[in-house]
């Protein structure tokens, strides 16, 4: 009898995991945009982008199975509204040439100064983790393309 009583226990408690994950707002995102849209993008940097950033800096966020259960996924998904609170990468067009260009200067110094991406970030998903020569790529890119919006009348 004890064991029928633990296994129903453990069964609801399943079914209210579950249903809270369904609820909880990791299971939708916004709309997805193409990244950096109306910007000149390199495949490199965009496939630079796509692996190490998009997660927190885009509506094109791929969450995790773990992203469903408390209380990972409320870390992770307070993570992910801070990250696209201050750049998110698939609303660029609508961004002024003065925030394009502020937002690509600290791309640059934070791909450099290796804020970017944290390091509890990169320690889950390895593939995030970013060469030298990336980060340089980065901030060569940024550069380049700081000085073709200024260019722009």
């Amino acid at each position: 009898m004890r064991w029928g009583l633990m296994s129903l226990t453990c069964a609801a408690a399943a079914v209210l995991i579950a249903g809270a994950g369904l609820l909880h707002p990791a299971a939708h995102s916004p709309q997805f945009q193409p990244l950096l849209l109306g910007a000149d993008v390199p495949v490199d940097i965009e496939n630079i982008f796509s692996r190490a950033c998009q997660d927190c800096h885009s509506n094109k966020t791929e969450w995790p199975w773990y992203a469903q259960l408390p209380p990972m996924s409320k870390m992770i998904t307070q993570d992910v509204e801070r990250g696209r609170a201050f750049l998110n990468l698939s609303n660029w067009q609508s961004y002024s040439k003065g925030q394009k260009l502020g937002y690509l200067a600290a791309m640059s110094s934070a791909a450099t100064g290796r804020e970017m991406p944290p390091m509890r970030y990169t320690l889950i998903h390895g593939d995030a983790r970013l060469s030298d020569q990336e980060r340089s790529r980065i901030a060569e890119w940024a550069k380049q393309e700081a000085a073709r919006i200024r260019s722009v009348k």
